[in-house]
């Protein structure tokens, strides 16, 4: 039997099926791959554990002798299955999709040397594991990491890596050697509730430098306001290294309400007598396109930071302010709109649209 692609997706049978009715399927599994011949390109397994962890073992060191190119493993209900060093083995691997897994790289681990696109849900695996597994696969493209685990710095060293996107609990990011990354979401979750992460990339102006310039060829980015507080307790310096002539869209989760939030550290302060703009060589923003702002109440560190974007951003094309509900329509909103309208825009296209 040689079918290209085999898809085997139990996860609908809940937890409590009977011993018997797992075992048919694991027999049935155990069946169909005895029967197979010859490379497979697509293996996908959705199945709850219950039992057979030793039967996945052996499932996963028949793949490695089978030139297969997609593998994607999946165990709902909480029961994290320890992945083993046979995967490690599948060197014709392209693309690899775990969920509800726990990772630990081998000793000498050599990546994976066709891997293009990881996309980890609900994986533990150490700052060793990730690191190691990231930068010796030099054609990862891309890699996903939702809700994963177990560590605390994650160091992204890919020389071919286009799209990043993380929602994890994580308490720093260092990129170095990422060149073609375009696309960045980085969301992080505290490791620890209310402790900022110890630094480890030197001085803290030297830090802010190194995280920042690992993102100088993004066309889009989004940061969340945890790892906006990250850089925050940074000491920016009077003028950064890197000048972003790539971004096009920024987004930014930030609390400007909170005098020692993120804001204190990267919004500048507003000087309504300073219109000047910056020269051609200290513009930051020179390709940005589009900007949105949301829960915008119009305080102080919000109108530093707007300004500070219309004379950064020469191709501005619009700017989206979207009225936080307690700021209701009257005055506020009046006053707040006319020292708007003297900031004045590096863009002559740059479109300024009010919301809600």
């Amino acid at each position: 039997m040689a079918i290209p692609e085999l898809k085997f997706k139990f996860s609908y049978v809940p937890p409590s099926v009977a011993d018997e009715g797992h075992g048919k399927i694991v027999d049935f599994i155990n069946h169909v791959m005895l029967l197979h011949h010859g490379k497979l390109d697509n293996f996908e397994l959705r199945i709850y554990l219950e039992s057979s962890r030793n039967d996945v073992d052996r499932w996963i060191l028949l793949l490695s002798r089978k030139l297969v190119k997609e593998v994607s493993l999946g165990f709902p209900g909480g029961n994290h299955y320890n992945v083993p060093s046979s995967l490690f083995s599948c060197q014709t691997l392209r693309r690899l999709n775990l969920y509800g897994c726990i990772l630990k790289s081998p000793s000498r681990m050599k990546g994976f040397n066709s891997l293009v696109e990881l996309d980890f849900f609900d994986v533990t695996f150490t700052n060793e594991t990730i690191a190691s597994l990231i930068s010796n696969s030099k054609q990862l493209q891309k890699l996903t990491m939702l809700r994963c685990d177990g560590f605390h710095r994650l160091y992204v060293c890919a020389p071919n890596l286009s799209d990043f996107y993380i929602y994890s609990r994580c308490d720093d990011i260092h990129f170095d050697n990422s060149p073609k990354l375009k696309d960045a979401y980085i969301a992080l979750v505290p490791t620890a509730t209310g402790v900022l992460p110890i630094n480890h990339l030197g001085t803290s102006t030297h830090r802010l430098e190194l995280v920042l310039a690992g993102l100088h060829r993004v066309e889009i980015l989004f940061i969340s306001d945890y790892f906006l507080k990250i850089l925050a307790a940074c000491v920016a310096p009077k003028k950064l290294r890197t000048t972003y002539h790539h971004l096009r869209d920024l987004s930014l989760v930030m609390n400007f309400a909170n005098s020692k939030g993120p804001c204190t550290g990267l919004s500048p302060e507003i000087d309504e007598s300073q219109n000047a703009f910056p020269n051609e060589e200290e513009i930051i923003f020179p390709e940005l396109k589009t900007m949105t702002l949301r829960q915008f109440r119009g305080i102080n560190n919000e109108l530093g930071f707007v300004k500070f974007i219309l004379v950064n951003a020469v191709k501005l094309h619009t700017m989206n302010i979207t009225w936080d509900d307690s700021v209701g329509f009257g005055s506020r909103r009046a006053l707040v709109l006319q020292r708007m309208m003297q900031f004045q825009r590096a863009s002559p296209t740059a479109v300024v649209n009010y919301l809600g």
